[in-house]
C-alpha cells in the first residue's frame, strides 16, 4: 500500500484519486471499486464488525481481501476505517483531503444525503444495505445536526494519526505541487491541469433543478411562509464515540414523500427525461381530484361513442350479409336450362 487517502466524501477524494494514478500509483481503490467488484457484503462485514460487535475489528488480513492488488484507498467505505487502515498498512503515508465545511456540508446534502433520502428503507440490494449503514454509523439520524462535527471529528482524529508518520493536508485547489514534493515525484508540467472529476454532476443538476421547483411551487402556494433555517454549525466539542449512530433511517411517511430514485450508486448520476417527466405529470393530475374525474368522464365518453360506431357497424354487416343470403336462395330457386332451350310455356 502506497497511500492512505482518508478524508470524507465530497473533499475531492475522486480528483485525487484520479491525479494519483496520473503519477503513477495505481490502481486506487475508491467508491466507484465497490460495486465495480461486488465488495458490498465485505464492506458491510466491516462496519458491523467496528460498530455492531460482530467479530473481531478487521486487521490486514481482512483488508487484504478487498485491497489485495491496489495501490491506495480514497473515499468511502473506506474513509469509515481511518485508525483502523492506518494500523493495518503503517508503511503507507496518509492524506487528509478537505475543504471548506460550509461547501463541503451543501456538496453532501445535494449528493449522498439526498440520495439516502430517496432510498426505500426497506430496500435490500447490496449497495442500498451498504449505503444505509454507513449513514447510519457515521452522522447519525439528522445530518444537519451531526454532520458539522462529524466532519470536525473525522478530520481531528485523520490528523491524530498522521502524528510520527509522513502524513499531508491537501485541498482540491492545491493542485500538484503538494502532493508531488509529499510523494517524492516529478511534477507534471504546466500544460497537465489537475483533474477535476466528479461522478455527480448530473446528479447535483437534477436535485437543483428539484429545489428550484419547490421554491416556485411554495412561493405560490405560500408566499409569505418564512424560510428554512441553515443548520447552525456542529459543536466541535462533541466526541466522535458521542455521535448518534443512525443517518438515512426516514421515516415512512418521509420516504413516501421522496422521488424514488434508481440510480446506479456507482454512478451516482441520473437526468430527467420526457418519459419521467410524463409519468411525474400523470402522478401529480392524480392527485387532483377534479381533474381525476375530468379523465374518468373522457375515457367513458371515448369508449361509448367507441361501442354506438360498433353497434351500427354490425348491424349494417349483418344486414348485407343477410341481403346476400336471400340473394343466393333466390339465385338457386331458377331452373338451369341448356343453352338454346326455352322455358315451359314460352313459344
Amino acid at each position: 500500500m502506497k497511500v492512505l487517502v482518508l478524508g470524507l466524501p465530497r473533499t475531492g477524494t475522486q480528483s485525487l484519486a484520479d491525479g494519483l494514478v496520473h503519477l503513477g500509483i495505481t490502481p486506487i481503490y475508491h467508491m466507484r471499486e465497490v460495486a465495480k467488484n461486488k465488495h458490498q457484503a465485505l464492506w458491510i462485514q466491516a462496519m458491523d464488525a467496528k460498530f455492531e460487535g460482530a467479530g473481531a475489528p478487521w486487521n490486514r488480513d481482512d483488508f487484504e481481501r478487498i485491497l489485495a492488488g491496489f495501490e491506495g484507498v480514497a473515499d468511502y467505505p473506506a474513509a469509515i476505517f481511518p485508525a483502523e487502515l492506518a494500523a493495518a498498512y503503517l508503511e503507507a503515508p496518509i492524506i487528509l483531503s478537505i475543504r471548506s465545511e460550509d461547501k463541503w456540508y451543501d456538496s453532501m446534502e445535494s449528493t449522498l444525503v439526498h440520495l439516502q433520502k430517496t432510498r426505500a428503507p426497506d430496500d435490500q440490494a447490496p449497495m442500498a444495505i451498504l449505503s444505509r449503514k454507513y449513514h447510519h454509523h457515521c452522522w447519525g439520524d439528522d445530518f444537519a445536526a451531526t454532520g458539522r462535527a462529524f466532519f470536525q471529528k473525522h478530520n481531528q482524529l485523520v490528523r491524530d494519526l498522521g502524528k510520527g508518520r509522513k502524513f499531508l493536508e491537501w485541498q482540491p485547489q492545491d493542485g500538484w505541487a503538494p502532493l508531488c514534493s509529499f510523494l517524492g515525484v516529478d511534477t507534471p508540467p504546466e500544460s497537465t491541469p489537475f483533474p477535476r472529476s466528479d461522478d455527480w454532476v448530473e446528479y447535483k443538476k437534477m436535485v437543483e433543478q428539484e429545489k428550484l421547483r419547490l421554491a416556485a411551487k411554495s412561493s405560490t402556494e405560500a408566499p409569505y411562509a418564512p424560510s428554512t433555517p441553515r443548520p447552525p454549525p456542529g459543536n466541535p466539542n462533541i466526541p466522535l464515540k458521542a455521535l448518534p449512530t443512525a443517518l438515512g433511517a426516514i421515516t415512512a411517511d418521509a420516504a413516501a414523500k421522496q422521488t424514488r430514485s434508481t440510480i446506479p450508486h456507482d454512478l451516482l448520476s441520473t437526468a430527467i427525461t420526457p418519459r419521467t417527466a410524463k409519468i411525474a405529470s400523470f402522478q401529480n393530475n392524480s392527485k387532483n381530484p377534479v381533474a381525476l374525474i375530468v379523465i374518468v368522464v373522457v375515457s367513458v365518453v371515448i369508449l361509448l361513442i367507441i361501442s354506438i360506431f360498433a353497434f351500427i357497424w354490425i348491424r349494417k354487416w349483418r344486414r348485407m350479409k343477410s341481403a346476400f343470403r336471400e340473394a343466393e336462395i333466390a339465385a338457386d330457386a331458377q331452373p338451369i336450362y341448356p343453352m338454346g332451350d326455352v322455358p315451359p310455356g314460352q313459344v
